[in-house]
């Protein structure tokens, strides 16, 4: 946890000089945008996986760096059956995982029409069985830390983006790999 912080601070200091120099150019940066975003989980060591989703907003607190949050949802389980103990539902690839994620990513051509970037963040989920989206006397509090990196491609206020991921959980689920895409559009 400490370390994710120090790096957003890091993020944060090297982007100031940047910054500067950036808004002698008086170029425009939108500072709002909102988006959608779909990631594909895959846990080490396992064939299943599971598609989460859900909205997002984010703002640019300098023109380098963005920060944000959304919302965390299921979308489908993929090979459940390999998963762990079936009797339960849970187990290292437990899918149905509801809750939030607050990120910073580090953005350096946030002018440009594509913008490669990297981020990390915490996510704070509630699993549940994976095999019924919502039995309470199942739910199980976790939380946990991500990095990840991508491209965004902009056109004129929208933007698509793809990135990977990296996430390590504190409770039982099972660190990921996985990639995602966003779609969203700037305020």
């Amino acid at each position: 946890m400490r370390n994710v912080c120090v790096m957003l601070l890091a993020l944060a200091l090297a982007s100031i000089p940047l910054d500067t120099a950036a808004a002698e150019e008086g170029a425009k940066v939108d500072r709002w945008r909102v988006g959608y975003y779909a990631e594909y989980w895959s846990p080490f060591g396992a064939i299943g996986g599971s598609v989460v989703h859900g909205p997002e907003v984010s703002y640019a607190v300098v023109p380098r760096l963005r920060v944000g949050g959304g919302l965390h949802f299921p979308l489908i389980a993929l090979s459940p059956e390999s998963c762990g103990i079936v009797e339960e539902g849970f187990g290292p690839c437990s899918f149905n995982s509801y809750g939030m994620r607050g990120f910073a990513e580090f953005h350096p051509f946030p002018r440009f029409p594509v913008d490669p970037w990297i981020g990390a963040g915490l996510l704070a989920l509630i699993h549940t069985s994976r095999y019924t989206f919502a039995t309470a006397e199942m739910a199980e509090p976790d939380h946990g830390a991500f990095t990840f990196a991508g491209v965004d491609v902009h056109a004129g206020s929208v933007y698509l983006n793809a990135h990977v991921i990296l996430a390590a959980f504190v409770g039982e689920q099972a660190n990921i790999l996985g990639g995602g895409i966003r779609i969203g559009g700037h305020l």
